[in-house]
């Protein structure tokens, strides 16, 4: 097995409403972030079912009483089952979300990092569980359309004893509304500066602006805001992003305000006045696969920073040209590593006087 960070994908989820007693499909895969490889060994999955309180209950039963599917690259890369609810939610909302996570996986050789990245993830492997989003239980199949519009799913990160952070994706290919690996990176090193029992490495506090560039998915944002409570958290990217940010801001609930932006690295002279004019902190997760984006990223934090704002960059190479980054803040930016867990590495950026 390559011990990188893998995700166990939804092909097909349940339908959108679920009767008692009545079958249902499921199709799942494992694949890498970018889903463009698959993974290469037979993985046994378990699947659970939680009612709308994310209390775990005794309802979900899978063809011929089996308690485990298994996933075997040589078929197709995927596995597809058949299961059915038996009895409704306990908590009386009506609904459910169906998990699947890792049982049976060879355990990575342990190196940087690696075991406080399989406890937030809650495994102990390093493939990622995924959760449906809700769907309604009912008691016939006259109220229930046999359709799938379940178009996203949830990941789970336990960011600490108390707080978990939770975050939907879109299950369709896509560049913005899915998770990273260096986002998850990233979550994994606040987390850790976040403990007491560590040394200060980063500065966000109570009284700090923090701004999340290409935010995607908020995952990086929404966890600083939900560690360390920050006076202002601002998630920013294309358009096409905002919905999605916008429904992980709900979904997590925090103390700390959390703001959404439209900002395009290109127009950020045009709307650098609407922005607060004294940023504390910039996070950045995996910004650095477009060559072509350098350069007005490097302008777009030109604008933002003062040699006094901490910018924190998660960054995992896929390719040789990422490395004209470095290149280009020689001299200009000051960059420290910080942390490191398997392929993603977490820098700070200081702007030089």
């Amino acid at each position: 097995m390559s011990y990188g960070l893998q995700y166990i994908q939804l092909l097909k989820s349940p339908p959108s409403c679920v009767a008692l007693n009545k079958s249902f499909k499921v199709v799942l895969t494992i694949t890498n972030d970018l889903t463009d490889e698959k993974c290469y060994d037979e993985i046994t999955l378990e699947c659970k079912v939680y009612d709308g309180n994310g209390q775990e209950f005794n309802g979900l039963r899978l063809k011929d009483g089996a308690n485990t599917i298994n996933y075997n690259p040589y078929n197709g890369g995927f596995c597809s089952f058949e299961a059915t609810l038996t009895q409704l939610p306990p908590c009386g909302t009506g609904t459910a979300q169906l998990m699947a996570h890792a049982v049976s996986t060879p355990r990575p050789s342990s190196s940087d990092n690696v075991d406080s990245l399989m406890a937030m993830i809650g495994s102990n492997s390093l493939i990622i569980p995924v959760w449906t989003t809700s769907f309604r239980v009912v008691k016939n199949t006259k109220t229930a359309p046999d359709s799938d519009n379940q178009h996203q799913c949830e990941r789970r990160l336990q960011l600490c004893a108390n707080q978990q952070l939770r975050i939907l994706e879109d299950k369709e290919e896509s560049i913005a509304r899915h998770l990273w690996d260096s986002g998850v990176a990233m979550c994994c090193f606040l987390a850790s500066a976040a403990s007491p029992s560590n040394n200060p490495t980063i500065r966000i506090n109570h009284s700090s602006v923090v701004i999340e560039l290409g935010s995607g998915t908020g995952l990086a944002g929404i966890c600083a805001a939900l560690l360390f409570k920050p006076r202002k958290t601002i998630l920013t990217d294309l358009d096409d992003a905002l919905e999605l940010l916008r429904s992980n801001a709900r979904l997590n609930s925090s103390s700390a305000p959390i703001e959404i932006q439209e900002l395009d690295w290109n127009e950020c002279a045009a709307v650098r006045s609407s922005l607060p004019e004294k940023i504390d902190t910039i996070l950045l997760s995996d910004v650095l696969y477009n060559q072509e984006k350098h350069d007005v990223l490097l302008e777009a934090l030109d604008l933002l920073a003062t040699p006094n704002t901490q910018v924190l960059l998660a960054a995992k190479e896929r390719h040789v040209d990422e490395r004209i980054f470095w290149e280009k803040i020689r001299g200009k930016w000051k960059a420290k590593l910080l942390y490191r867990v398997l392929s993603s590495e977490i820098f700070e950026l200081q702007k030089l006087q």
